[in-house]
């Protein structure tokens, strides 16, 4: 039963991927998922232009680095995002078969890595009595 549900979940993924790569390019979907790299603090995400430029290796090396982050989901949280974030979100899901919590906690594992102050800010901050 297990198997069956699974390859009718398959049969599903693929006619959805084969429909949005008809109804858009998925050269949009890559170059949005591609662009957390360049994520910033900013509360609303930038949009991403349609010519947006990627190369195969920057693709490659991107859901590389995904494959291997080390997820181990031990802890509940709910998450809130916007439309915009969750479609993105399902499109990666349809487009590369990625779990949805494992790309935001590796995109927060990312964005601490390249601010390391802020876990030092953060840490600082419980210690301060004013707050």
């Amino acid at each position: 039963m297990s198997e069956q549900i699974k390859s009718l979940a398959d049969e599903i993924r693929e006619k959805l991927r084969h429909e949005q790569a008809v109804n858009s390019p998925p050269e949009e979907v890559v170059a949005e998922s591609v662009g957390i790299e360049n994520s910033s603090l900013a509360v609303k995400p930038a949009a991403v232009p349609a010519d947006a430029v990627y190369t195969e290796a920057q693709v490659s090396k991107f859901f590389q680095q995904l494959e291997a982050f080390d997820y181990s989901a031990r802890h509940k949280s709910m998450i809130r995002v916007d439309a915009g974030t969750m479609r993105l979100l399902r499109r990666l899901k349809l487009v590369r078969g990625v779990d949805m919590n494992k790309f935001i906690v590796f995109a927060l594992h990312q964005l601490l890595a390249r601010h390391p102050w802020l876990t030092s800010y953060i840490q600082d901050s419980l210690k301060n009595p004013d707050l």
